[in-house]
């Protein structure tokens, strides 16, 4: 005794699995780019201006692939033709310890002579300074919109 079972429809129900995985895809994928978009506007607001304002115009959009967006400085302005250095943005977001910089890159980076540079080097040397949570800050805020987009996206490609 053989029993075999026909599903009519098959291929429409697979046609339409195919069809939401495709919609959900695209969607995760634009979900993504408007988020590191807003991502990338909102942590240029909120980082520092400091001396030169290299740090903010340095943020942007830095790796853009399937499933992934990288948003940090070192984007369009970054280490190709900021004069900054891509770990400065860690140290101005966690602070630093009381240390002697390179008077050099202080010279080049802000333009002035030796002894303006070892005037700020040595103020450096003296404090700690404590940090501004300028990226922190930024994805606590962002963290619930992209929620809201990723479940809106969810419920037009379910429904």
């Amino acid at each position: 005794m053989q029993i075999i079972a026909e599903f009519r429809g098959e291929k429409q129900l697979l046609a339409d699995l195919n069809r939401m995985s495709n919609q959900f895809i695209m969607g995760v994928e634009t979900a993504l780019d408007e988020t590191a978009r807003m991502t990338a506007i909102k942590m240029k607001a909120e980082a520092p201006l400091g001396a030169t304002g290299n740090l903010m115009r340095s943020i942007d959009v830095v790796t853009a692939r399937p499933g992934l967006r990288e948003i940090g400085p070192g984007g369009s302005e970054g280490s190709n033709s900021s004069p900054l250095p891509k770990r400065y943005a860690v140290f101005v977001e966690d602070g630093s310890s009381a240390h002697w910089p390179n008077i050099y890159d202080i010279a080049n980076r802000m333009v002035l002579d030796d002894n303006e540079a070892f005037l700020i080097a040595r103020a450096i040397s003296r404090r700690s300074f404590g940090g501004v949570k300028f990226a922190e800050t930024t994805f606590q805020q962002i963290l619930p919109i992209f929620k809201r987009v990723v479940e809106m996206m969810a419920s037009k490609v379910v429904s």
